[in-house]
């Protein structure tokens, strides 16, 4: 079955955001959009003071993983909203938290319009394939992922946005690689038995025959070009592209049924 998709933590507001804010960061690390004036970095955005509170006058981005704040925070510096930047940060929480997040996976989140001070539930629920596999094969056990659809469906309806503007800079970060923190390289290291059967695994997620340790650069050009099929054609692109056909043949070769 598809992994569960653990969301940042991210209010999301559907109004203008913008104007400077006051912060002291998380462990992990959030941070507040810049003013327009605002000359500094996006590192410079987001701190790491372990243990303490922090305020902010128009908005503020929580997540597990420094890059997740990041891009989020990138988003609202673009003149996004916060679904857009929560959109961002969770593609990117798939990118960078393996087994924790899941692009193949379910989603669920509320949304706040000030507007008209409504409250939406968006989901993205796990679904059975429409002729479902029985038996106990690996293939039978898979389900067709519905965080895509749910964050394009929170983009078109409630980001201000273009979801093309929203996804492609995590496409980028998946084509140019990112350090591995030591979750993820404890991670490589304890499935690596797993990863090394497969030519996907070995290529990606080795280095000289070694499983990838922690600061090495970790690029993935497969799924940078998801994320740009999902950036130009929407969550259609995804469930009828090149990744819904992949994902149709190995869930028929480890006995599973998917169309």
């Amino acid at each position: 079955m598809a992994r569960t998709a653990a969301l940042p933590l991210l209010v999301a507001t559907v109004s203008a955001l913008g104007g400077a804010c006051s912060s002291h960061a998380s462990d992990a690390g959030w941070a507040c959009p810049p003013g327009p004036a605002a000359a500094a970095s996006a590192e410079q955005q987001i701190q790491s003071k372990r243990g303490t509170m922090g305020t902010a006058a128009t908005a503020m981005v929580a997540t597990s993983h420094a890059l997740s704040t990041r891009m989020g925070v990138d988003v609202l510096s673009r003149g996004g909203n916060a679904v857009d930047a929560y959109v961002a940060a969770v593609l990117t929480q798939d990118l960078v938290l393996p087994g924790v997040t899941s692009t193949a996976g379910l989603t669920g989140f509320l949304v706040y319009v000030a507007a008209t001070k409504s409250i939406y539930y968006v989901q993205g629920p796990l679904k059975a394939p429409s002729v479902a596999a029985t038996g106990s094969s690996p293939g039978a056990q898979v389900m067709i992922p519905g965080e895509v659809a749910a964050l394009a469906l929170a983009s078109q309806s409630y980001g201000k946005l273009p979801l093309s503007d929203v996804v492609t800079p995590v496409a980028q970060l998946a084509a140019q690689g990112f350090a591995i923190d030591r979750l993820y390289a404890d991670s490589i290291a304890v499935n690596a038995a797993m990863l090394s059967q497969s030519d996907y695994g070995k290529t990606t997620f080795f280095a000289n025959g070694q499983p990838l340790g922690e600061g090495a650069t970790l690029a993935q050009p497969d799924v940078a070009a998801t994320l740009s099929d999902i950036a130009s054609g929407g969550a259609a692109a995804f469930y009828q592209g090149p990744w819904a056909t992949s994902f149709v043949t190995a869930v028929s070769g480890a006995g599973g049924t998917a169309s």
